[in-house]
């Protein structure tokens, strides 16, 4: 019997079983698409990320999954220099879904280890130095800032 709260149940509801589905078309759409296509999965991807309830345990499965998907996409397309709208938006999907992420420590130590996670902070260091457009360092110098205080 499912009492609505077991991880089993939770995975068979066929709400989460669209949520992942979903994410998985975005993220493989994301991949391989030219800067146009990608600016709008990116802007689909942030709306999907704010609707996303990252702050109950059964989620912090599916958080990983989640970022560990997105790290290396969205570190493509913030090295992306030669289109800024991308850049941007992958800004966008980072101020959404991040800082959710940091406020919790028990996510944010489950989430915001590996190699993803430093390969993208070095990335967006890295960025700061590097990014032509002022506004567009201006937020990742932020992030960057948000998440050293909660690591």
């Amino acid at each position: 019997m499912c009492d609505g709260r077991s991880l089993e149940c939770i995975e068979s509801c066929p709400a989460v079983q669209y949520e992942r589905k979903l994410f998985d078309i975005l993220a493989k759409s994301l991949a391989r698409s030219t800067w146009k296509i990608q600016v709008a999965v990116l802007d689909c991807l942030h709306a999907f990320l704010e609707r996303l309830c990252i702050g109950t345990v059964a989620n912090s499965e599916r958080c990983q999954e989640i970022l560990f998907q997105l790290m290396p996409l969205i570190t493509t397309c913030l090295g992306n220099m030669r289109y800024a709208a991308v850049r941007g938006a992958a800004i966008n999907v980072l101020e959404v879904f991040l800082p959710r992420l940091m406020e919790n420590d028990e996510y944010s130590g489950r989430c915001l280890t590996g190699n993803h996670w430093k390969e993208l902070l070095n990335h967006m260091e890295e960025m700061v130095k590097s990014e032509p457009q002022m506004a567009l360092r201006q937020r990742v110098s932020g992030l960057i800032a948000h998440a050293v205080r909660y690591r």
